[in-house]
């Protein structure tokens, strides 16, 4: 009860609320700048890491930030009441939810060649490491495999314009 009202808790949410959001606006722009690239099974894995994201941020992030110091505050008593009912099982289906939607979405993305065979089976892997993201470091990989896919995006952009250019210099 005390830790969720330590500043160092409170930041700690923060940043990893901040960090799915980002990671949920990645999700949309890769799925917007790719997906017409991929079938049914892409389509269907980007939308089941959408709902994973959204499920594990909530959760992991705003939830803390907002709710359990507020409980803290105004309803000690809970804090210290043993989980039962629906509050574990939606906590621990976030954590599923997130591990099944990435999971699928990196299979999908290896099935359908939308990106680089490593960087799909690196997507995989890495959600898998990230089961337990709520507790550092195990995200860290996850958010590293994302970035390096995001890498990969912009200098294929860059490739994809100077070759367009020199193609447009030609005629």
């Amino acid at each position: 009860m005390a830790s969720s009202l330590e500043p160092v808790f409170l930041i700690n949410g923060s940043v990893y609320f901040g960090a799915f959001c980002l990671l949920m606006l990645a999700l949309v722009a890769i799925y917007a700048r790719e997906g017409h690239r991929a079938g049914k099974l892409w389509t269907i894995g980007a939308c089941a890491a959408v709902v994973g994201t959204f499920a594990l941020g909530a959760n992991v992030g705003w939830f803390d930030v907002f709710v359990a110091p507020w409980i803290a505050l105004v309803a000690p008593e809970a804090m210290k009441t043993p989980n039962v009912g629906s509050l574990p099982i939606g906590g621990f289906s976030s954590y599923v939810l997130f591990l099944l939607g990435w999971v699928l979405f990196g299979i999908a993305s290896f099935r359908a060649r939308v990106f680089p065979v490593a960087i799909s089976l690196a997507i995989v892997v890495s959600a898998l490491i990230a089961w337990p993201s709520a507790f550092p470091p195990y995200g860290v990989p996850f958010g590293l495999t994302i970035a390096g896919l995001g890498v990969w995006m912009i200098r294929r952009s860059t490739a994809a314009n100077q070759i367009a250019e020199s193609v447009a210099l030609a005629k």
